[in-house]
């Protein structure tokens, strides 16, 4: 029944690069073509409204007890860093999740070398990515002396104890190391804290505050600061919570910073220190809190309850810092004499107080306290209109005597309404002047004035005493958008000349109506501005425009012919823009051939010739088009041929391509010419006066001619076709590079072509434009890279552009990485000393002589190590001395990996699995990829047993461009049938597919190739050559859409086209013909003939009992389409009722929905609603599509 299913809604494919019509018309037993209004439309929801993903727990996960993981070497759970199955990318950046190994008992024990250690007393030892199984209890603290990533996966770290009466902190970052905090869990548990007489809060089972999900904190009675990171450490903290930690040593309670502290989300909350609650920067310590980082409900004795800075703090996104609290100054910041703060997004520092004891909740407000002469600097990305941040400087502003509290502030931006005065009822106000905002002893009260011609705005400060009376004026602009679809902007335009009265912005209307964005399409529009005074009173400004219609520049002419005394059509459809009118002028009949007067019937022109007409006499109709919303009318002149021979009918597709520099053959349109039913033989080729497409500007409409072989009895035939070119993918990419701390840092001068970069998707002898430059950064920032410690910096590459034909590619340039490691404990000569060489520390080593050059590096001319993993893998590292480097990765269960990379930036890896799989990975020196691997019997029938599919043991990268996608070839034992295979890859998204390559070189996309978390699903029967390539479509209308991921899985695979290459119309419908036609082709219906193009269609759906064929133009409603969709499957009984409210059990469609909810086809509308009557939507077409594969 489900690949039933799933055979219906491969054929929805077809309906959705048709237009859609307006009328609706219900569908129910009796099947009435009576037209009903069609209801308003309405905004359309999620098909559920949860759309996150349902991860299926691991088998070890399901074995183990309820809050425990199972001791498993292989209990692993995988997530985005920042904690879940979906990245905002806010502060951070992250391309892949993340694989967290559990912490056990038996990796504790194995990396303590102790087997009393159970892992929840400690936390891990040796680099790496982990997750807790149980609440940790440290008696010590933890000093993370290696790279750890570290999930709390729901479960607490607390301390218990005190070393000598000092203060302990839980955890501490070594000097040149880097510890990340993260939770994917945060709804397992929670615990409830009180504020003890202290000012922290103490863990009370009857508490009024609730932390939920893992947390670091120290039991009550037990002091110190949560995390210390000291100079050259980095803490990075992406959730968890860090609470009721108190410090009287070092100054800050929940993470003192003299280091690098990023904190991309979490919260810190309840944590008291010498001088700052919940943060404190250290002089020379810099702190970069964004994403949605949460500090909240600390006291500082001192200063900065919520954050003290002496070094830099860096603030940004959605963070926020409320509701902390200080004796003295700054409640929620500090900016000391040495600090340095930048803000931009939508920062919130508010709800933060001063005043009375270190056990008050409340008191005045005091939320950024500037020390004297401090400055904030906004950012160049700025502050949006919804940020807010108190301020208190440290002496207060006179009506002569204005402070300075911000620089690089803007034009246009109300920073009024973003920056408050702390005092209030003082008179104090935010004024701006140049760049600098000032906290003044005078606040404005505008007056506005406007000018003659009702389009320029004067502000004026009525009150007597003001020094700065004149805010300016703001006039509004007609926008440049004149033309429908000229390219330009359809936006009203602002001129602010020293305005400061605050923000404006923009608003739109049709007439009366109002307008929630700017306009696009043909009219005549109203765009204004309005400003209000103190009293109430409204000033607008306003200008009227007209987008003008465009002028249609496509073909205009069309041909047809027939055999005299008989009926033709000729179909206009791609001449016709959407949504024009179709009406015919006067034929000039010259030899009086035509049999009455020519009809249109939808976009298709009919004609009939008498019987006295002869061979290559011709008459001409004119079809006018009108009523186009974009438009101006034109005319199509169709000429009509009398010919003595039978014209075949033409078949063809539209050919959409990417540019690849050859001109498009007739070929690629896959046409069938027939008559009556048989193939006619014969050649096609483009008319005469047209040249064939080649370049992206070519993209149109184009006449297609059929020359018949047999031309005694077969007339040539003409038709028109849509040629679509899309641009070429040129991806540069940086070539990682890897030195050791102390050598030189490779030279970016002078970049070279696979050595220092790679560059693909050129078509021919194009070369790229510009001059190719790179640089390191850190962070997006230019820098100067530092050996002296182990690291990482990005590789970026600058000034490189398109070719000189570039409107044939879109440019992606692909970030690379220089990796600083640590260097080797072991020698490079074999032996044991330090002066000879000697194993590493796990004891392989050896190989090789090295000698001292003048400038005192080393040269290397060959040296092998060998560590191993905390699993018990066994790495060996053979580096030779031309470069070439070879690692050998043997595990325990004896499967290997050896990776050869040679220095032209050129790989091979080669990999046996302990179930006798093997994979080979080669990439060239261009960074073409071609895979091969060949699966065992064993591995086959353990995945068909578990009803898995097995996994290849090779992993390539998806590519945008065919060309240069990376090949795998898969082979399976004779006699394996069907066997479904999961190949890995690494960037796998929606609209990543498998491309089948044809023995013949012919290419055609596996539509039921799925996306898993790893990789690519396909089913292969004895073996098959395939390339992994990322079709994803940027549609615009689509980037935020509830249904993207859908969308991009069908448009990918072909199963549901765009409107273009840049526009999917989520919210379009399609018509009852459209279905049925899908239906009746995916049935092996015949449509060949009939009066109209549906007509076959029509007829086999009433035969068939889908539909009673009326009201072809209706739109097609959700209860109707699951209506059809079911009587085409045979009308199955569904094992149970579909429980919606708006579903009436004696419903026509009750029975189709019923069916459709037990298949995952729908879930409804949410709120226990299916909404029958509503128009269905191409999004939601594209979700009832996504599912019915994933449930495969």
């Amino acid at each position: 029944m489900k690949k039933r299913v799933l055979s219906l809604f491969m054929a929805l494919a077809l309906c959705f690069s048709m237009p859609p019509t307006a009328a609706l018309a219900t569908e129910n037993t009796t099947e009435p073509s009576t037209q009903l209004t069609e209801p308003t439309p309405v905004p359309q929801e999620p098909e559920t409204p949860d759309q996150g993903e349902n991860t299926e727990p691991s088998a070890a996960e399901k074995a183990a007890p309820v809050g425990e993981v199972s001791e498993t070497a292989d209990s692993t759970h995988k997530h985005y860093l920042c904690g879940g199955d979906t990245c905002n990318k806010v502060g951070h950046d992250e391309n892949t999740k993340t694989t967290f190994t559990a912490w056990t008992d038996t990796l504790a024990q194995t990396q303590y070398g102790n087997t009393n250690v159970k892992a929840d007393t400690c936390l891990p030892q040796l680099a790496g990515n982990y997750y807790l199984t149980k609440d940790v209890t440290l008696t010590t603290t933890w000093k993370c002396n290696d790279d750890v990533k570290l999930c709390l996966n729901g479960y607490s770290i607390t301390a218990t104890a005190n070393e000598n009466d000092v203060d302990v902190e839980i955890l501490y970052v070594a000097d040149g190391k880097a510890f990340t905090l993260t939770d994917c869990n945060s709804s397992k548990s929670s615990k409830k804290f009180n504020k003890n007489d202290k000012g922290r809060w103490v863990q009370d089972d009857n508490g009024t505050n609730t932390v939920n999900g893992g947390a670091i904190f120290h039991q009550s009675g037990k002091s110190g600061p949560g995390v210390n990171v000291p100079e050259n450490g980095t803490f990075t903290m992406y959730g968890g919570t860090i609470c009721g930690n108190i410090n009287s040593y070092y100054c800050g309670g929940g993470v003192d910073v003299s280091g690098t502290f990023n904190m991309y989300g979490g919260t810190i909350c309840g944590n008291i220190g010498t001088y700052s609650g919940g943060v404190y920067v250290q002089h020379g310590g810099t702190f970069n809190m964004s994403g949605n980082a949460a500090i909240t409900g600390n006291t500082g004795p001192i200063y900065g309850g919520g954050v003290g800075v002496d070094g830099t703090f860096n603030m940004s996104g959605d963070a926020a810092i409320t509701g902390n609290g200080s004796p003295r100054n700054g409640g929620g910041v500090y900016m000391d004499a040495n600090a340095t703060m930048n803000v931009s997004g939508n920062v919130q520092i508010k709800d933060n107080w001063k005043g009375g004891t270190l056990t008050a909740d409340s008191g005045s407000a005091n939320n950024l306290h500037l020390y004297a002469d401090k400055t904030v600097t906004i950012g160049t990305e700025d502050l949006v209109s919804t940020a807010k941040i108190g301020v208190t400087t440290a002496e207060a502003p006179t009506f002569n005597w204005d402070i300075s509290i911000a620089t690089g502030a803007k034009d246009g931006v109300d920073y009024e309404k973003i920056f408050t005065p702390d005092v209030q009822n003082q008179g104090y106000g935010i004024i701006k002047i140049g760049n600098n905002l000032y906290l003044s002893g005078h606040q404005h009260s505008w007056g506005y004035t406007l000018n003659a011609d009702k389009t320029t705005i004067t502000a004026t400060c009525h009150a007597n005493d003001c020094p700065y009376k004149d805010g300016g004026s703001v006039t509004i602009n007609k926008p440049l958008h004149e033309v429908y679809g000229d390219g330009k902007s359809a936006e009203a335009t602002l001129t602010k000349t020293n305005w400061t009265a605050g923000d404006v912005s923009i608003a739109y209307k049709k007439g009366e109506s109002p307008l929630s964005s700017a306009p696009t399409n043909a009219g005549t529009y109203t765009a204004s501005i309005t400003v209000t005074d103190k009293s109430g009173k409204n000033t607008t400004a306003s200008v009227e425009y007209t987008i003008a219609q465009a002028t249609y520049t496509g073909a205009t002419t069309a041909n047809g012919s027939a055999i005299f005394g008989t009926e033709g059509t000729v179909d206009l459809s791609a001449l016709i823009v959407e949504g024009g009118k179709l009406s015919l002028g006067t034929a000039t009949d010259t030899n009086r051939i035509l049999d009455g007067n020519p009809t249109v019937e939808g976009k298709t022109l009919k004609f009939k010739f008498n019987n006295s007409a002869t061979a290559d006499q011709t008459a001409t109709v004119p079809v006018k088009v009108t009523n186009i919303p974009n438009y101006n009318g034109y005319d199509i002149t169709v000429t009509l041929t009398v010919t003595d021979k039978d014209v075949p009918t033409l078949n063809v597709k539209n050919i959409t391509k990417p540019y690849d520099g050859k001109e498009v053959s007739t070929d690629e349109a896959h046409g069938a010419a027939t008559f009556s039913g048989q193939t006619v033989a014969g050649t096609w080729s483009w008319k005469e006066d047209a040249a064939a497409p080649k370049n992206v500007v070519d993209s149109g409409i184009y006449t297609i001619v059929f020359k018949p072989t047999d031309t005694t009895k077969y007339a040539e035939a003409q038709t028109t076709i849509t040629v679509t070119i899309n641009k070429a993918l040129i991806t540069v990419t940086a070539l990682n590079k890897q030195i050791t701390v102390g050598q030189a840092v490779p030279d970016l001068g002078e970049p070279k072509p696979n050595k220092d970069y790679t560059v693909t998707g050129l078509v021919g002898n194009d070369q790229l434009g510009g001059t190719l430059k790179m640089k390191y950064q850190k962070n997006g920032q230019d820098v100067t890279v530092s050996t002296n410690n182990p690291g990482s910096y990005d590789i970026v590459i600058t000034g490189v552009a398109t070719p000189t034909n570039g409107d044939n590619y879109t440019l992606k340039l692909e970030k690379g990485t220089l990796t600083i490691q640590a260097q080797s404990s072991g020698g490079s000569t074999g032996g044991g000393s330090s002066s000879s060489g000697g194993g590493s520390s796990s004891g392989g080593g050896g190989g090789g002589s090295s000698s001292s050059d003048r400038d005192n590096s080393t040269t290397t001319t060959g040296k092998t190590d060998t560590t191993t993993k905390p699993d018990g893998t066994k790495v060996q590292t053979e580096t030779k001395a031309d470069g070439t480097k070879i690692q050998t990765e043997t595990k325990k269960d004896g499967s290997t990996v050896k990776t050869t990379t040679n220095p032209n930036g050129s790989s091979v890896t080669e990999t046996k699995a302990a179930d006798g799989s093997t994979g080979t990975v080669k990439t060239d020196k261009h960074g073409q990829t071609t895979a091969e691997t060949a699966l065992s019997s064993k591995a086959i029938e353990t995945a068909k047993r578990n009803g898995e599919p097995v996994k290849a043991p090779v992993e390539v990268k998806a590519s945008r461009d065919s060309n240069t996608a990376p090949t795998v070839k898969v082979d399976l034992p004779k006699n394996s049938g069907d066997t479904k295979v999961e190949i890995p890859v690494s960037n796998v998204k929606p609209g990543t597919v498998a491309v089948l390559v044809h023995a013949d070189g012919t290419e055609e996309i596996v539509k039921n190739s799925l996306p898993t978390e790893d990789g690519i699903q396909l089913t292969i029967n004895g073996g098959a050559t395939v390339k992994i390539v990322d079709n994803s479509k940027d549609f615009v209308d689509t980037r935020s859409h509830w249904a993207k991921d859908a969308i991009d899985f069908v448009s990918a695979r072909g199963l549901v086209n765009g409107m273009n290459d840049s526009i999917y119309a989520p919210n379009a419908s399609t018509t009852r013909a459209q279905l049925w036609t899908i239906l009746a082709r995916q049935n092996d219906a015949d449509l060949n003939g009939g009066n109209t193009w549906y007509e076959k269609a029509q007829l086999w759906s009433k035969d068939k009992g889908v539909s009673d064929g009326a009201n072809p133009n209706g739109t097609i409603d959700r209860a109707q389409m699951v209506t059809m969709l079911w009587r085409a499957a045979g009308q199955p009984t569904a094992g149970g009722t579909a429980n919606f409210t708006d579903v009436p059990a004696d419903s026509y469609y009750a029975n189709a929905v019923s069916w459709a909810v037990e298949g995952g086809i729908t879930a409804g509308v949410g709120g226990g609603r299916f909404d029958p009557n509503s128009t269905c939507t191409r999004a939601q077409i594209a979700t009832f599509l996504y599912r019915s594969y994933q449930s495969k």
